[in-house]
């Protein structure tokens, strides 16, 4: 380049080849190009899938089901109730009626029967026999047989009539004033007490207080549950029994036994 020529150009500094920049290839040799991104697809698993099925609303759909069944079948019931009781009211209120007409009835009949034992009857035996008196209800009638062999007094008693003394009957009270002294007689139940067929246990008269008895609770005869008491008399035996106590037991108790007087 000569300095004096003021038209030449100037003269250019030498261009630096550029180092080559890291990552990228060299020179004369053609970019690759990237492949396309791959993205990892991201899959349900069978669990996940169940969650989003709508169990709460098949759930809730049961429940409505089977109240409605519920209440269905009750509404059914309450009909059939309220029908029936239409249409059998009366019968039902007429059945009432009855029973409660009968339940009065019977009550009115118990206290009838208990009034007219009222005013008491009374039998009174011969003096040489300890002139035993004897109370008992006016319903019952009395067939008693005085002075005659080995019981002087022998005495039945039953509601209405006195049936025959070989009937079989479980007589509601029996006098009898036996020629026989008080142990003798007494120990002609030591079996049947051996047995438990009957209850042997002391007894006094209420009104007869200064005589030592003995009362027998059980079957005093063949197949007949009464009750038995004896009592000494001299030389003799008073024995005053029942021979149905289910039956008869109370008026025993209450009146026969309660009014007893006799002299020893």
């Amino acid at each position: 380049m000569n300095p004096d020529n003021q038209f030449q150009q100037p003269q250019q500094a030498p261009i630096q080849a550029m180092p080559p920049s890291p990552g990228l290839p060299p020179a004369g040799q053609q970019l690759m190009q990237a492949p396309p991104a791959q993205y990892p697809q991201i899959g349900v698993s069978a669990s996940e899938q169940k969650k989003h099925h709508p169990w709460g609303l098949i759930i809730a759909l049961i429940i409505f089901v089977l109240g409605f069944l519920g209440s269905s079948g009750f509404g059914f019931w309450a009909y059939a109730q309220m029908q029936d009781y239409k249409n059998n009211v009366d019968k039902k209120v007429s059945a009432a009626v009855e029973q409660a007409v009968e339940e009065t009835k019977a009550v009115k009949e118990k206290e009838f029967e208990e009034r007219s034992k009222d005013p008491n009857k009374k039998y009174k035996g011969p003096a040489t026999f300890g002139a035993v008196e004897i109370t008992y209800p006016k319903t019952w009638s009395a067939t008693v047989t005085e002075g005659d062999g080995g019981t002087p007094v022998n005495g039945y008693f039953h509601p209405d009539f006195v049936p025959g003394p070989k009937s079989g009957t479980a007589f509601a009270l029996r006098l009898e004033v036996i020629e026989q002294p008080y142990d003798r007689v007494l120990s002609t139940y030591d079996s049947d007490a051996k047995k438990g067929s009957v209850k042997v246990s002391p007894y006094k008269a209420g009104r007869v207080q200064s005589v030592l008895g003995a009362r027998l609770d059980g079957e005093i005869e063949k197949d007949m549950q009464g009750s038995t008491v004896l009592f000494p008399l001299r030389d003799k035996t008073i024995r005053i029994s029942t021979l149905s106590g289910e039956s008869f037991g109370k008026d025993f108790n209450d009146i026969v036994l309660k009014n007893l007087i006799f002299t020893p």
